[in-house]
């Protein structure tokens, strides 16, 4: 077969492996296609047709997605192991003083594990759109604004340095924000694109600052360093004007150096860690850290970390920058307490939904931190935050996901939690296993919201579950391929969900011989927990959807319908990936992300976690369907009575505090500048003081120029006389 390839197509089409230096500087094509299929529909909205808009849009995705196809084989080669990563330098952005970075792209096994899963799931989302936005006056518009979303995640996945990174990061918080607001018609939903809006700023301040003490730090922004392959050849002066250094690591007893140059973030970790494990000391901002020998040192002494931060040592420095860095992500990622936007961001197109929740901006914060994983590594306490954050959000965004009647709103508080998962593995240290969830999620959130966009359209843009029901007779498709994405994600036996969710809450287990057991079973529990209210509010949501007698109105009724084949085959693909893509771990992933060998880590408690994680999906999953398929209730939380369900129902009531408490202080303190500033400051002293000063200095220049020339005469005289005095005294 691949001989036959090679006879029909050209040589860097049928063997991509042997072509590595073609696709390491064609690597910006991922990027480049749906950022030109955004001009097309950006500059020609006005003339072009709908089936050619649609077209352009999905064509400019799938060639994404192909090339990040070949660019993964070219990656991997013959073998796929170890693979060395394509790391093309297009040219030098920024470079003043001390400080450079380059315009960069950098494909190693993680990214390009992000970049498979980004642009093939956008694709489909793609092609879905086509059939669920086909009427709308905004079509051109809502592609190319698509088309801009996808190619800013791509920009945050690709990035080689943590400032084009911040580039990407604000391009998909701007392209949300478009898409969430698309019907801007509705104030409602401007609202909830400008809510997105303020709350990702609160976090992309702290990922700023995090970005500023890391280069503080370590003097750079860069992920991996720059090493010619001329290295043997530079001479001393060359090798320290580019921060040359040593880079320990171990080989069994002893240690090994390699010359590195321009160290990037995640190599110097290594080499401070290497060498504080030797001399177990502490390494102080601006210091030359101890070496092996006076030749191996890591050369910070270019830094700024020492005056700004004075007395500070690495350990906190990174402490900071992580937990600063973490806040980004909990806008990014809607966790608490930054969760409050992803729920209004229902407010878009369902579609939208789908590419927010599945393939880009939410899972930028857990890609984010499995990127910097050798940086938080070295810091304990941030790890353990983002542990006991990942974990607490799981919980608390599926107990509200428990009373909601919004379909699009369960599923958004459901991703809520599902992210909480992602990021309590990473707070353990099982980076591949949160990337693994990130994979995974990603086929079954985004088939349940595609599903869920094909009940609204035959219920005419109904979205209470109250007035669906009765629909799985007459959406047969929709009806399957949503019941295995619940099944997917309620973490079912042998479904992807299972094999992630399960071997993410076998890894915090299992942490409990090497760290806090009490901390690490009360994850644990929650986790589990967690578990069991998923189950059980995504078959709430399949029974009150699909089973028992129809509560639309007859007039809806009578026009309910099968979606169109352009929504439902994206449907079935996403499906089959929802049941088979945890194969991809007992296939070579594990190993492709670097954590070969992980569930050994955890193998002593597999069967014990088994057993609990089983009996929270069955528990939750036969609750449901006890409650609203046999005994067919209609749930009514906002006029319950009880104190639980209430507290559920109205979340906690943390969107009051914001509104009413947060809010009211934002506009007090908006008032209070106002008046100070605005009023007394600018309008009071400096324009309207401006025009006293000059009218009341006017009126005593008035009072010299009489028209008396009797007056200036002794004004003359008396000037010469007060000028004698002066000059013979």
């Amino acid at each position: 077969m691949s001989e036959l390839l090679q006879r029909v197509l050209p040589g860097w089409l049928a063997a991509p492996a042997q072509h590595r230096e073609l696709y390491a500087q064609a690597l910006c094509v991922i990027v480049l296609a749906p950022l030109a299929g955004f001009l097309v529909n950006a500059v020609a909205w006005r003339s072009i047709s709908r089936r050619a808009s649609g077209f352009v849009a999905c064509l400019a995705a799938g060639f994404s997605f192909l090339w990040s196809l070949l660019s993964y084989l070219a990656l991997t080669g013959a073998g796929g192991a170890s693979p060395t990563p394509l790391h093309p330098v297009y040219a030098d952005w920024i470079n003043v003083g001390g400080f450079s970075c380059a315009f960069g792209l950098y494909l190693d096994p993680l990214s390009a594990t992000m970049v498979l899963f980004v642009t093939g799931v956008g694709t489909l989302i793609h092609i879905y759109s086509i059939g669920y936005i086909e009427r709308d006056a905004g079509y051109a518009r809502y592609f190319a604004y698509l088309n801009l979303f996808l190619s800013a995640m791509l920009v945050l996945v690709l990035a080689d340095n943590l400032v084009l990174m911040f580039v990407g990061w604000e391009g998909v918080g701007l392209c949300s924000y478009l898409l969430i607001g698309f019907w801007y018609e509705d104030a409602a939903k401007a609202a909830a694109g400008m809510k997105a809006f303020v709350f990702n700023r609160i976090g992309d301040l702290g990922f700023l600052i995090g970005i500023f003490v890391l280069f503080a730090a370590f003097g750079t922004v860069n992920f991996v360093g720059y090493t010619p392959k001329n290295v043997g050849q530079l001479s001393p002066a060359e090798l320290k004007a580019h921060h040359a250094v040593f880079a320990p690591s171990q080989r069994g007893d002893k240690l090994w150096t390699q010359r590195v140059l321009d160290p990037g973030l995640l190599e110097l970790p290594r080499a401070l860690d290497a060498q504080s494990r030797m001399f177990q000391g502490v390494n102080r901002l601006g210091a030359v850290p101890l070496g092996t020998s006076p030749g191996d040192l890591v050369d910070m002494t270019h830094t700024v970390g020492a005056r700004i931060f004075p007395g500070w040592t690495f350990g906190a420095a990174i402490t900071l920058a992580c937990i600063l860095l973490f806040v980004g992500a909990c806008g990014k990622s809607a966790q608490l307490p930054l969760y409050a936007w992803l729920p209004d961001a229902m407010a878009g197109p369902t579609p939208v939904s789908a590419l927010i929740h599945a393939a880009t901006m939410v899972t930028a914060g857990v890609y984010m931190v499995a990127r910097l994983n050798p940086l938080f590594s070295l810091s304990p306490t941030a790890m353990m935050v983002v542990a006991i954050v990942g974990a607490a959000t799981a919980l608390f965004a599926a107990l509200i996901g428990l009373t909601q009647t919004d379909i699009k709103k369960v599923l958004a508080y459901s991703t809520i939690s599902q992210l909480g998962y992602m990021f309590l593995a990473a707070g353990v240290g099982a980076y591949s296993l949160a990337i693994f969830h990130v994979v995974t999620h990603a086929f079954f959130k985004a088939l349940l919201f595609l599903g869920a966009g094909c009940v609204i359209h035959a219920l005419a843009g109904e979205q209470e579950l109250a007035k669906m029901g009765g629909l799985r007779k007459k959406m047969p498709v929709t009806f399957w391929t949503m019941l295995i994405g619940a099944l997917a994600l309620s973490g079912i036996p042998f479904t992807s969900g299972w094999y992630s969710k399960d071997a993410i809450l076998a890894a915090v287990l299992a942490e409990s011989r090497f760290g806090n057991p009490a901390l690490c079973y009360t994850l644990y529990g929650l986790g589990v927990a967690a578990a069991f209210c998923t189950a059980f509010y995504i078959f709430r949501v399949i029974s009150l959807t699909f089973f028992g007698k129809p509560r639309a109105a007859e007039e809806v009724q009578a026009h309910v319908h099968e979606a169109t084949p352009v929504m439902t085959i994206p449907l079935l693909i996403l499906a089959a990936g929802a049941l088979l893509a945890g194969a991809l771990w007992q296939g070579p992933l594990p190993s492709f992300l670097g954590q070969e060998g992980i569930e050994r880590r955890f193998e002593h408690v597999h069967w014990l976690n088994l057993g609990f994680t089983t009996a929270a999906a069955l528990g939750g999953l036969g609750l449901a369907l006890l409650l609203y398929v046999r005994q067919a209730r209609v749930p009514h939380p906002e006029a319950s009575r009880r104190f639980l369900v209430k507290l559920s129902w109205n979340k906690f009531y943390i969107d009051d505090f914001y509104t009413k408490v947060v809010g009211y202080l934002f506009a007090l303190g908006a008032d209070v500048l106002h008046l100070v500033v605005d009023i007394l400051l600018i309008d009071t002293l400096l324009v309207r003081g401006t025009a006293w000063i000059a009218e009341i200095g006017g009126r005593a220049l008035r009072l010299l120029h009489t028209g008396f020339v009797n007056g200036y005469a002794l004004g003359i005289l008396g000037g010469a006389v007060v000028l004698l005095y002066w000059l013979l005294r």
